[in-house]
Parts: C-alpha cells; sequence; structure tokens
C-alpha cells in the first residue's frame, strides 16, 4: 500500500463499519472511504494509516513519554521486533516502545537481546518493570546499548532522577534479566541464557503490588 493511492477497493459495506481481513502483521496500510448513491459517488474522504500489530496475549503495546515518531512491534516467529523512538530510559521522565503485561507482586522478564540498529549513543532495548504508563513513574530495567553495554535503570519515586549502573564493552546478542522480590530489584546478563550474572547491588523501590512489566525500546 501507498500512501496517496493508487487506492484498491475492498468491499462496499452498507454500515457503518467494516473489518478488513487477510493483512500482513506490521505492515503500513492506507485506507480511504467514499460515499455513493443514485446521484453518483462522491469524492475520497481524508486519508488515514493503521498498522496490524498482533502480540501474544496478554501483552500490549504503546509508546511511553514523548517520543516524537509513533512506534510499533511484530511478534513472528517466537521473535518480538520492536520500533520505538525516543529521548531514552534517562532524567526525570522516559520515551519509549514498551510492549507490557501487568504483574502483581514478585515477578521477573528475561529477553535475549539479538540485534538492534544503532540510531544514537543511548539507543537501547531490553527488559522494563514500571508502576505506571505514565512518563515519569518509578521504573527498574536492564537494557543492552551499543553505545554503553548493559545498564541497570532505576527511578526510585515518580519524577525523581533516574540511576543508572553500567557493565560496559559488552553488545548483543546478550540474555538480560529483571527481578522483583518485595521491593528489591535485581539485574542479571548472560551470553548464553543459562548462566547468569548479577550486576550491580540490589536496589529497594518502593512500587504498587501491580506494575507492568515487558520489554522496551529507544533511540
Amino acid at each position: 500500500a501507498f500512501s496517496g493511492g493508487p487506492y484498491t477497493t475492498i468491499a462496499t459495506p452498507t454500515g457503518t463499519s467494516h473489518t478488513v481481513t487477510g493483512l500482513t502483521n506490521g505492515a503500513i496500510y492506507y485506507f480511504v472511504v467514499s460515499a455513493s448513491n443514485t446521484a453518483g459517488e462522491s469524492a475520497n474522504s481524508a486519508q488515514v494509516s493503521a498498522t496490524p500489530q498482533t502480540l501474544p496475549a496478554p501483552r500490549l503495546t504503546m509508546d511511553i513519554g514523548n517520543v516524537g515518531l509513533t512506534g510499533s512491534a511484530v511478534f513472528s516467529g517466537g521473535t518480538f521486533t520492536l520500533q520505538g523512538a525516543g529521548s531514552g530510559i534517562t532524567g526525570t521522565a522516559d520515551a519509549c516502545r514498551f510492549v507490557y503485561q501487568t504483574a502483581s507482586g514478585d515477578c521477573s522478564a528475561t529477553v535475549r537481546v539479538q540485534s538492534l540498529s544503532t540510531t544514537g549513543s543511548g539507543t537501547k532495548v531490553g527488559v522494563m518493570i514500571r508502576e505506571s504508563l505514565a512518563a515519569n513513574a518509578r521504573e527498574a530495567g536492564v537494557w543492552v546499548s551499543p553505545g554503553n553495554g548493559i545498564l541497570f535503570t532505576r527511578r526510585t519515586s515518580t519524577g525523581g532522577t533516574t540511576a543508572v549502573t553500567a557493565s560496559t564493552g559488552k553488545t548483543a546478542p546478550y540474555w538480560v534479566r529483571l527481578t522483583r522480590t518485595g521491593n528489591v530489584f535485581q539485574a542479571f546478563y548472560s551470553t548464553n541464557g543459562s548462566s547468569w550474572t548479577q550486576f550491580g547491588s540490589n536496589r529497594t523501590i518502593s512500587m504498587a503490588t501491580t506494575t507492568y512489566i515487558g520489554i522496551a525500546t529507544t533511540s
């Protein structure tokens, strides 16, 4: 599909809605609508776009904070592919693409970062636990960053400054893991997914019982 056409007629519904099937996950589609009656056919409506994003339940995806460009997330063949903009998991507020589900109490997230395209020194992808979906929420994350190695980020208060611990000289592919036990958060990395190394000390973050946990990326 191309922005601005040419367009292919996909249906002539008689109601006010229509479901399009058979689309490719992650591809961008552009749509216009026209109306017709005995007097003829109207001009096309303004163009809109949509990108099918089917993720395994119960996961959802959204942009956190002011990212500038809309991100996306696709799951296929056991692999998540994320695209995301944003200034990072840093400072007093985050900007990233997040694939998440809710968790209650103790929880853990593990992912193998297979590869990532570098758009800046702060590019990163990894796992994160957040108290809310607000940009300034308490959070903890473990990230692979081409410019900085593996990072352990923490924001211990809403709107507070993000602290960072780095294990430099490491690039993808790498496994990363983040665990929560009570209010104690721990960061780990691994080259093979079986032997794990904790880096940074145990960190206490007083988060709510219900959190948002998953994978994220930022440019």
